[in-house]
């Protein structure tokens, strides 16, 4: 009887056993929802695990992979409750409430997480297992905003477990959200000792990097963890970010360089995630498209960003101005200048750049015919803007140019203002030679010859370039009032220079006679046949080449005078050659005097001394 009932006993055990106990392997077959799981196939492994979980319901790893299938679809709420199944009916499964406090974690539901984990620490008895809880407590408490804590669990997740090198990775974020930033990139460089192509630390490294300002080797990192990894996608942003903030430090073709990468980038990242970060992103790659001077691209990109993006950022307006400007749409430049203004706030008041430009195509608008604008209204909104510009910066060339310019003009012919700009610009730049001579221009126009003259010579002193573009206009200018001043030798050197540059300038041949014309007449009355005779030469020379060149008699009347004049002074006159010049000089002008004398001396044939009357400089 002890023996039957000892057996009875036994068997009302296990019987208990399998009642209670939890199977870990039960009849359902769970190696098709593995492979699914392995393929990707989220969807099909949840319907075979719900499926099969109607015949076993009390299944450890049906559960658990249950739980996995949902966290591959992102329905962290269906696997956190899976996760849950799984630990009710194995409560120490260390799996499964690892995996159950990452979908806490993702859920953001930290504190949840926290108790969960710190539970499975208590429990643990292996540093690994030790380790795998106090880094997921550590990644809690970090996406918590907490990682002065986090740091402790992570860093013992190190030292227990130093093989592992997610725990380095998660450890040095915790590092990089504290902001130590130095220690953080221990952490990752030790990741890539290990693991040279671990994309997240050389991406974290670059992050680190980037935050403590070295931009280059932050370069340098993403672009590593792109090489990496070209289809992660946080990376486009950033490296094209670092791109711009590096073109900024740079000039010319490395400067054009950087703004092209991160075009690249920027136009990938927008490509992938179109509607990530719109308004940084229009922002930077129209920035881009404006540095590199693509100004088409720029004012597509700019319009955009400012009028489908509403990006509200008043130097884009500005920049999407100068652009429609250099593109030479002055009304709609115009109308995003006055746009930018109009933004702006007391504390933030335009500038000299916004008035120069505005003003330049104000001004340019007044000079197309198209757009009917030349009035005096426009002349002086462009005036306004650019004594505008003045005012904020007295050193502003341009301005100053063209207000000098403006005033000067046949629209306004304001030339005595006009001469203050000028002279501003030769006492700013005392070295160029086409301010000097820019300042002799409204003097010349005011009869102020001698005041020109003054400010020609130094045109002509400041202008040493192998072309002498503006020595030449110089002189060109200078040369009849030292003829009107009685200078016929500095003239004389003047005009040499001028015939020098252009050999076939009549012109230029005709004044350089008439200094040995005027020259001989001032002579002593004995010297003067010879001076005469001197003259002679160059005055057929200068005849000869507007003849040739089929010049009108009435420009050729002065040409005409002086050489007839000076054929009837030579030491034997030969008033064979001058009378066919004055009898063709009265078919221009039949009432000139001075041809009227030369003819009656001739008819009657008197001696006679003729003195010439002319004025210098060729006025008639």
């Amino acid at each position: 009887m002890l023996k039957t009932r000892k057996f009875q006993s036994l068997a009302v055990i296990l019987a208990i056993c399998v009642i209670v106990a939890p199977p870990v392997f039960g009849k359902v077959d769970l190696k098709p929802a593995r492979t699914m799981l392995d393929e990707g196939r989220f969807q099909d492994a949840v319907d075979y695990l719900i499926d099969a979980q109607k015949d076993e319901s009390r299944n450890l790893n049906l559960f658990k992979l249950l739980g996995d299938a949902y966290t591959g679809l992102g329905d962290l709420e269906n696997a956190k409750d899976a996760y849950e199944r799984a630990l009710k009916i194995k409560s120490g499964d260390k799996e499964a409430r690892l995996k159950l406090g990452d979908a806490l974690i993702a859920l953001g539901k930290t504190d949840e997480a926290i108790k969960v984990l710190e539970k499975g620490l208590s429990k643990a008895k292996k540093d690994p297992e030790k380790a795998a809880f106090n880094n997921a407590i550590g990644r809690a408490l970090t996406a918590a905003e907490n990682c002065n804590d986090a740091q402790q669990y992570l860093l013992k997740a190190t030292i227990q477990d130093e093989e592992k090198l997610d725990y380095r990775v998660d450890l040095g974020r915790a590092y990089y959200d504290c902001q130590v930033y130095s220690l953080a990139k221990i952490e990752y460089q030790a990741v890539l000792r290990a693991d040279s192509n671990n994309c997240m630390a050389w991406y974290r490294i670059g992050f680190a990097q980037f935050r403590d300002r070295a931009f280059n080797d932050a370069r340098n990192s993403f672009e590593q963890a792109y090489l990496c990894d070209t289809t992660f996608i946080p990376v486009y942003y950033d490296l094209a970010l670092l791109y711009v903030l590096s073109a900024r430090s740079q000039r010319g073709e490395q400067a054009e360089e950087y703004y092209r990468n991160a075009l690249y980038y920027f136009e990938r990242y927008r490509s992938a995630w179109p509607d990530s970060n719109k308004v940084l992103v229009a922002k930077n790659i129209s920035r881009a498209y404006y540095q590199l001077h693509a100004y088409e691209q720029a004012v597509e990109e700019l319009s955009r960003a400012i009028d489908e993006v509403g990006v509200d950022d008043s130097e884009l307006l500005f920049h999407l101005g100068r652009s429609l400007q250099l593109l030479g749409r002055y009304g709609d430049a115009v109308e995003r200048f006055d746009q930018y203004e109009a933004g702006l706030t007391d504390a933030d008041t335009a500038s000299a750049e916004l008035y120069n430009r505005r003003g330049i195509c104000r001004y340019a608008m007044t000079l197309d015919d198209s757009v009917k604008a030349a009035d005096a209204a426009w002349l002086n909104l462009a005036l306004s803007d650019l004594k505008k510009a003045i005012e904020l910066d007295s050193t502003d060339a341009r301005s100053i140019s063209i207000v000098g310019t403006m005033l000067s003009g046949n629209g306004l012919k304001q030339h005595e203002e006009s001469k203050w700009y000028f002279d501003r610009l030769a006492e700013i730049f005392p070295n160029e030679a086409r301010y000097w001579y820019n300042s002799a221009i409204p003097r010349l126009k005011l009869g102020q010859e001698m005041e020109a003259l003054d400010f020609l010579l130094r045109a002509m002193a400041a202008d040493t370039s192998a072309e002498g573009t503006v020595r030449s206009a110089a002189r060109e200018s200078a040369s009849p009032i030292l003829l009107k001043s009685g200078q016929w030798n500095k003239a004389r050197e003047y005009y040499v220079g001028l015939i020098a540059q252009e050999p076939n300038n009549c012109d230029y041949k005709q004044w350089y006679a008439y200094t040995f014309f005027v020259g001989a007449s001032e002579k002593e009355v004995s010297a003067q046949p010879l001076a005469y005779q001197k003259a002679l030469p160059y005055l057929k020379r200068a005849y000869n080449c507007m003849k040739n060149k089929g010049t009108s008699p009435r420009k050729m009347f002065d040409i005409m005078k002086w050489l007839a004049q000076t054929y009837t002074q030579l030491p034997t006159p030969n008033w064979e050659e001058a009378r066919p010049l004055f009898e063709a000089g009265l078919k221009t002008d039949p009432n000139d005097a001075e041809f009227l004398d030369l003819l009656r001396i001739y008819e009657e044939g008197l001696e006679y001394k003729y003195t010439p009357g002319m004025k210098a400089g060729g006025q008639k």
